[in-house]
């Protein structure tokens, strides 16, 4: 789960143990995130409070406007809680779906359930999820809300070891559920955008917002002569 080769070291010490212990990585832990590819930018203070809510709450919705941020937000506070849950953290990715009544198969494919004869696949999850300690993340959840509500409000009211995370532009409206709304990315204050022109823009200012770190870092990326200080500078 590194995004680029990394060198280890270990002191070796007489009198002290020398075996080399295993490396903390994701591969190690049960999940199914995915390793992303680019840099996670800004939002430390969201983190630690959708992971707070996380420890403290059953259910919690990380809501706001498309492309807002909520899947990677969801995910970069998952990833980091993974070893809170014995039986692991993983994503169910909704967008795809145009069926409600496929949510409960996508939900069992992702955990590697198979629906029981004489029960529906929403009552299968229920008992196989009954001891288990998760954290279930469903991703896009808006475009088939009453299908996700009915899935959720089940597994929660059957499976008290079971934490559930959801992104969608509304609110499932489920008892309990606490509402996170995802903020914009911090932009710089009218006073470092002065129109008295680029010689009095504080730019040390204007790239600790995490706007301008993300655009920056995407730029880099796509174009790498691209000089960063100059723009800042309006240059």
């Amino acid at each position: 789960d590194l995004q680029r080769p990394e060198q280890i070291y270990q002191l070796v010490i007489e009198g002290l143990v020398s075996d080399f212990p295993p490396l903390e990585s994701l591969d190690a832990l049960a999940h199914n995130l995915p390793v992303q590819l680019t840099t996670f930018i800004g939002r430390e203070r969201e983190i630690e409070q959708v992971k707070a809510a996380i420890r403290d709450k059953r259910l919690v919705t990380l809501s706001g406007p498309g492309g807002c941020g909520k899947t990677r937000l969801s995910l970069q506070a998952a990833v980091s809680m993974i070893e809170e849950f014995a039986d692991g953290v993983w994503l169910v990715e909704l967008a795809p779906l145009s069926d409600p009544n496929l949510v409960p198969q996508a939900i069992a494919e992702v955990l590697n359930i198979r629906e029981e004869r004489g029960k529906t696949l929403t009552q299968t999850l229920a008992t196989a999820l009954s001891a288990r300690s998760l954290l279930l993340i469903l991703d896009n959840c808006e475009h088939l809300i009453d299908a996700c509500t009915v899935v959720a409000d089940r597994l929660l009211a059957a499976c008290p070891w079971v934490k559930i995370l959801a992104t969608s532009r509304e609110l499932l409206g489920i008892s309990g559920e606490f509402s996170f709304r995802v903020p914009s990315l911090s932009l710089p204050e009218t006073r470092y955008m002065s129109s008295a022109g680029p010689d009095n823009v504080n730019s040390t200012e204007i790239m600790r917002c995490e706007a301008v770190r993300l655009f920056v870092d995407r730029a880099v990326t796509a174009r790498p002569g691209f000089q960063p200080a100059n723009a800042a500078l309006g240059g």
